[in-house]
C-alpha cells in the first residue's frame, strides 16, 4: 500500500492527508471551478429544454413536472457527492459512491434528460442530432445491446469491484485524475443500468430481463458488502488512523461502509424492481380487462 503512494508527488497526494479530524471535515470541501461550471451547464441546458417544450406544448407536455423535479433533485445530490468531503470516513466514501450509483443516477434518468437536452441545443442541433443516431444503425445496435440490463449490471458490478480493491482505491485517494475517474465511471455505470430498467418499462418481457439485473446487481452488491463487514481486519490501510477522532475504529469504519451498501443502497434497486412489476401488471389489466360486475349471456341470464 506504501508503494503506491511513494509514486506520486507529495502535491498529488492532497487526499491521502485531508480531514482526519472533525474540526477538518469543512475545510474537505473540494469547489472544483471546472466541476461547478459544467454542472451548471448541465442545468442550464436542461432547463432551457423544458421551457422549450412547455412554451409550445404547455406545462407539464413533453416531460412532466415531477421528471423536472426529479432531474433537479439529482442534480444536488449530484454536486453534494462530488464537492463534498470524500476522504473523511470509509464509510463517508461509500455513501457518496452509493449516493452516485443508486440516487443521483436513477433520478437524473427519470427526469428524461435527452429529450431536455436536445430540445436545449441552440439552432437545429438537437434535430441534426436525432437524425444522425437514427441513421447510424450500428449505433443502435451496439446501445442496445450495452444498454441491456444484463450487460449494464455486469458494467456496473465491475466498476464496483475494480474500485474497491485495496490498491485501486489507494491510489485513488493519492492522485487526483484516478479518484476523478473514479466517480465518474460509478455515475455513468449507474445511468447506464438504471436506462436500461427505464427502456425495459414499456416491453412485454422488459420486467423479466430488468428483474434478472436487480437480482443480480443486488447480488453482488450484498457479496461485497458482506466481505467488508465480516472482514476480521481493515482492508484498507489509507484510512487506519482517521475514524478514530469520530470515535470509530477503522475496522468498524469499514463495517459501517458495507452496512451502507448492504442495506440503504439496496433500496432503491428494490423499489425499482417493485415498479416494474406494477408497470407490466398495470399493461396486463388494461388489455384484458376484467369486468366489474356478474357476467350474462346474450340472452339476459348469468
Amino acid at each position: 500500500m506504501l508503494g503506491a503512494a511513494t509514486l506520486v508527488p507529495p502535491e498529488a497526494a492532497a487526499h491521502a492527508g485531508e480531514a482526519q479530524a472533525i474540526h477538518d471535515f469543512w475545510s474537505a470541501w473540494a469547489f472544483d471551478p471546472l466541476l461547478v461550471f459544467l454542472l451548471g451547464l448541465a442545468s442550464v441546458l436542461y432547463a432551457r429544454g423544458v421551457h422549450r417544450l412547455w412554451s409550445r406544448a404547455g406545462v407539464g407536455r413533453g416531460i412532466r413536472i415531477w421528471r423536472v423535479w426529479a432531474f433537479a433533485c439529482g442534480m444536488v445530490l449530484l454536486t453534494l457527492a462530488i464537492v463534498g468531503p470524500l476522504d473523511v470516513l470509509f464509510s463517508v466514501h461509500m455513501t457518496q459512491h452509493m449516493v452516485l450509483m443508486s440516487a443521483v443516477a436513477p433520478l437524473l434518468v427519470v427526469g428524461s434528460p435527452v429529450v431536455a437536452f436536445l430540445a436545449g441545443l441552440p439552432g437545429g442541433w438537437g434535430n441534426a442530432l436525432s437524425r444522425w443516431w437514427n441513421r447510424r444503425s450500428w449505433t443502435r445496435a451496439f446501445w442496445n445491446r450495452v444498454a441491456s440490463p444484463g450487460t449494464a449490471s455486469i458494467i456496473q458490478g465491475l466498476a464496483l469491484f475494480a474500485w474497491h480493491l485495496p490498491k485501486i482505491l489507494e491510489l485513488a485517494l493519492v492522485v487526483d485524475p484516478v479518484h476523478d475517474a473514479m466517480h465518474i465511471s460509478y455515475l455513468v455505470a449507474g445511468l447506464l443500468f438504471w436506462w436500461s430498467l427505464v427502456r425495459c418499462y414499456h416491453q412485454d418481457v422488459g420486467p423479466a430481463f430488468a428483474g434478472i439485473g436487480i437480482v443480480s446487481t443486488m447480488m453482488y452488491m450484498g457479496f461485497l458488502s458482506a466481505l467488508l463487514v465480516f472482514a476480521p481486519v481493515p482492508l484498507y490501510p489509507a484510512y487506519i488512523g482517521r475514524s478514530e477522532p469520530w470515535g470509530l475504529s477503522a475496522l468498524e469504519d469499514q463495517q459501517l461502509a458495507g452496512l451502507i451498501m448492504w442495506v440503504p443502497a439496496s433500496i432503491p434497486y428494490f423499489v425499482g424492481g417493485l415498479g416494474l412489476v406494477a408497470g407490466y401488471l398495470n399493461r396486463l389489466e388494461r388489455r384484458h380487462p376484467q369486468s366489474s360486475g356478474p357476467q350474462r349471456n346474450p340472452d339476459g341470464t348469468r
